[in-house]
């Protein structure tokens, strides 16, 4: 997934620092095409929309973070985990 930085909001953001801001930091392109980290809102619209549609959950979190709630979702992407039981050495 290739993430672009709007130039405008990024030109806004540094004439008015923390004014495009939401605190969610996400690795994107900036406009000279030099990857970096970035707050999510500084994203172009595509970049917002490839991002929001590549992880449902991901999503939901993001709005759970604008609105004050933090995560909806503890630990979203990470696999499951499995244990061996000690007993039979199957997985459980």
């Amino acid at each position: 997934m290739n993430l672009k930085v709007d130039p405008k909001r990024l030109r806004f953001n540094e004439e008015e620092p923390g004014s495009v801001e939401i605190g969610i930091p996400i690795r994107a392109q900036d406009p000279d095409g030099k990857y970096g980290t970035f707050d999510l809102a500084l994203l172009d619209t595509e970049s917002l929309k490839m991002f929001l549609a590549s992880k449902p959950r991901c999503a939901e979190n993001v709005v759970g973070i604008i609105l004050g709630h933090g995560n909806l979702y503890e630990n979203f992407d990470r696999p499951p985990v499995y244990h061996l039981r000690e007993d039979d050495g199957e997985e459980t």
